[in-house]
């Protein structure tokens, strides 16, 4: 009888076995997919990694283009054209001789006084074309001690010359002389930009830049108070363009006021101005002419005195002074007001 129950625990104890082994198959079947797991965030980080050292690497590469695009933005592509390429040698010719024409039509005087206005100089010169007061640049709303005078060509223009030169005008005795003389060097031009001045204080950038149809850009400087500050500039994509519209809008009228339009300066023309009054100022603050002041001169130091045979008198003894203080004064004044009152009595009693 105890042989089936012996049996029936052996066949339990072979389920319970089987059991285990199905567990155990389980068990060693877990560790490939674990592995699948661990490989595949393996793959992710790396992935992860060289994405961050590519952003790494554009970055770099990003900074030094927009750094490059600000530069291009602050300094035009014109101007730097202009200076490896002026343009065709016909134009060039052309530009040369308008430039030359309009330079030797053109006096400096100079002193003018402080609020001077185009209308105070066309009462000083009735045959003046145009004018131009450039402005202070520390404060633009006041003027420069100097004007340019434009005429219709170089003989009414040295005529005038020797009528100003020593005529005084608000006081003050003029210099006049010829702005330039000979012909224009077009290295020193920026044949691609128009420089337009006498511009009228009230006239908007909209009716300047409608005689400047085909330029690439145009800027009307203003003032604090929002006026034109008399002049303005003309950006042209080709020096013949330029040329054009320098033709068709010499002299033409905005409210008022005829237009003078000229090519502006090169670049490295300017640059070589600037460092000619670099070197002025350095020389002038050497020599110790710094706005118009003089260094005094160095003083010799003093020979030492010779000592006398003579003795030296006593120094007489400084006496203290005390101060009178504001108790001693009001003291003072009730002592006088008694006496004076002591006064008036013996005087009544009397």
């Amino acid at each position: 009888m105890k042989r089936p129950a012996e049996s029936d625990s052996e066949e339990d104890d072979d389920d319970d076995d089987e059991d285990d082994d199905d567990d155990d198959d389980e068990e060693e079947a877990a560790p490939p997919a674990k592995l699948a797991k661990t490989d595949a965030s393996a793959k992710q980080q790396q992935k992860q990694q060289q994405q961050e050292q590519q952003r790494g690497q554009k970055r770099p590469a990003e900074e030094a283009s927009t750094q490059a695009a600000n530069k291009q933005k602050k300094q035009p592509a014109t101007s730097v054209v202009a200076e490896s390429d002026p343009g065709p040698p016909d134009v060039v010719e052309e530009i040369k001789r308008l430039m030359t024409e309009s330079l030797n039509c053109t006096v400096f005087i100079t002193p003018i006084p402080k609020g001077c206005t185009q209308a105070m100089l066309k009462e000083l010169s009735k045959e003046i074309v145009s004018s131009r007061i450039p402005c202070n640049p520390k404060n633009k709303s006041e003027n420069r001690s100097y004007a340019f005078l434009q005429y219709k060509d170089s003989t009414t223009a040295a005529k005038w010359v020797n009528m100003l030169n020593g005529k005084m005008f608000n006081g003050s005795e003029l210099v006049a002389k010829m702005a330039q003389t000979g012909s224009v060097d077009v290295a020193t031009l920026n044949t691609r930009q128009l420089f337009i001045t006498n511009v009228a204080k009230d006239a908007t950038k909209e009716e300047v830049a409608a005689l400047f149809p085909n330029a690439t850009s145009v800027k009307v400087p203003t003032l604090r108070d929002k006026s034109t500050a008399g002049f303005a500039f003309a950006e042209y994509a080709q020096p013949a363009d330029a040329l054009k519209a320098l033709k068709s809008a010499q002299g033409a009228a905005v409210r008022g006021c005829k237009l003078r339009v000229a090519f502006g300066r090169s670049a490295s023309y300017k640059n070589q101005l600037a460092a000619e009054r670099k070197q002025r100022k350095l020389a002038a603050d050497a020599n110790g002419d710094v706005a118009g002041v003089k260094q005094k001169p160095e003083q010799q130091p003093s020979l030492p005195k010779k000592p006398s045979n003579q003795p030296a008198a006593p120094a007489a003894p400084k006496q203290q002074s005390q101060p009178a203080t504001t108790n001693n004064k009001k003291k003072n004044k009730n002592k006088n007001k008694k006496a004076k009152l002591q006064q008036k009595k013996q005087a009544l009693k009397a």
